[in-house]
């Protein structure tokens, strides 16, 4: 064995691991973000030193738990093999109905890749500035044959300045215009501290203060999906779209 395939193995028993971890716990915020720095912590004090921060396992935890709960909730399967495209990661439910994406441009290149690859375009903003925006999650739901954006996730690591949170606010504006009220959430893994006023334009809020939110949530982006027929606004919370 080559040592690539080595370090391959290496990777896949640790994924294997953390993967199960994320099984017992994918509903609750603090249990996800404690084994994210618990990671971190250990690659910085044993191993490598001065290591600030892994965006990509943040992301990573997030995204499994999502589909751990869509897949529980909704009894969907998403196909196991993962799907690359352009950097952009796809995971599709068996029946084509649920499209969960990493990474995703906004951009017509992106749209016909998509339409070619799972037979279905996706309802987008046309906005000419969102071109190089690249969401860390968006869900989308099979609706008349093309797909809808119904939740647009970020995720932070690090603590950000007023100006950066009202920044974040105005891509997730720019990414929902033109595709309806698509929930927009944003997950900070650090307290956001005194600027928390500036995020009331997000449907959800999830700090490690207030992370009762995370699984507030995903039942919310839990009951977007269910087929039309299913969901009853009678007595639904109203939450602030853009």
């Amino acid at each position: 064995m080559s040592g690539g395939e080595k370090i391959k193995e290496i990777f896949k028993e640790m994924f294997a691991k953390l993967d199960e971890m994320i099984k017992s716990h994918y509903t609750n915020f603090e249990e996800l973000r404690d084994i994210y720095f618990e990671f971190l912590e250990y690659i910085k004090k044993e191993k490598a030193g001065t290591s600030g921060g892994f965006t990509g396992l943040s992301e990573y935890l997030i995204l499994k738990a999502i589909l751990l709960h869509l897949e529980q909730k909704l009894n969907v399967e998403f196909e196991k093999s993962l799907q690359k495209i352009k950097d952009a990661h796809f995971f599709v439910s068996k029946d084509k109905e649920i499209l969960v994406t990493h990474g995703i441009n906004i951009n017509e290149d992106m749209e016909s890749i998509v339409k070619e690859k799972f037979g279905y375009g996706i309802i987008w903003s046309k906005d000419k500035n969102t071109k190089r925006l690249r969401p860390d999650i968006v869900i989308f739901k099979l609706t008349n044959n093309y797909y809808k954006p119904e939740a647009i996730i970020q995720i932070k690591v690090y603590a950000v300045s007023p100006n950066a949170i009202i920044n974040e606010t105005n891509k997730l504006r720019k990414m929902a215009s033109g595709s309806g009220k698509p929930l927009c959430a944003i997950i900070f893994f650090c307290e956001v501290g005194k600027h928390r006023e500036k995020l009331e334009g997000f449907s959800y809020v999830v700090t490690p203060k207030n992370s009762v939110e995370f699984e507030k949530m995903l039942q919310e982006i839990e009951r977007r999906l269910l087929p039309t027929s299913f969901i009853s606004d009678t007595n639904d919370k109203p939450h602030n779209f853009f």
